[in-house]
């Protein structure tokens, strides 16, 4: 007989990588792109385990919708924050520049008061996508900006530095 078995913790398995690779997400070009594309193939990953555990162990009992919903919170997060760290830390090495316009700053303030200094640029991946910069490049009368890219191991490209051009 197949032993029953309860899953609930596992869900923290995930979302505790992804906070430390939120910033990452941030500074890669399509990284919203990249996230979706991760968490449908989280889906995917959820279910073969799923599949391959209750094999082994009885996942369908009074607790069923609650491990069903422990493994794919878990990997709907843990496989982007991880795909994410690979394509930041794990690069081919060449250094890439790159020319954008400005197309928007912005400015956002949090509710303690600090603020974020945004710029918009476009790519193939979004029309506005987001960058955050330093406060001097926002007060700058620069209207492009060059930025130093790394292509990561997922074929992402990474943003290193930000310069007024």
């Amino acid at each position: 007989a197949r032993k029953n078995k309860n899953f609930d913790f596992i869900l923290f398995l995930g979302i505790i990588p992804l906070m430390f690779v939120l910033k990452d997400l941030e500074f890669t070009i399509g990284g919203y792109n990249l996230f979706w594309k991760l968490s449908f193939l989280s889906i995917l990953f959820s279910l073969s385990v799923l599949l391959i555990l209750n094999k082994k162990y009885n996942l369908l009992n009074e607790k069923k919708f609650d491990n069903l919903m422990s493994f794919t919170i878990c990997f709907f997060f843990l496989i982007p924050a991880l795909g994410i760290f690979l394509n930041t830390y794990f690069t081919n090495g060449v250094v890439y520049k790159q020319s954008y316009f400005i197309k928007q700053k912005a400015i956002n303030e949090s509710a303690k008061g600090s603020k974020t200094y945004i710029i918009y640029i476009k790519t193939k991946y979004d029309d506005e996508e987001r960058l955050e910069i330093t406060k001097d490049l926002y007060k700058s009368d620069y209207q492009n900006v060059e930025l130093t890219l790394k292509k990561g191991l997922i074929g992402y490209y990474y943003v290193n530095q930000i310069e007024g051009h």
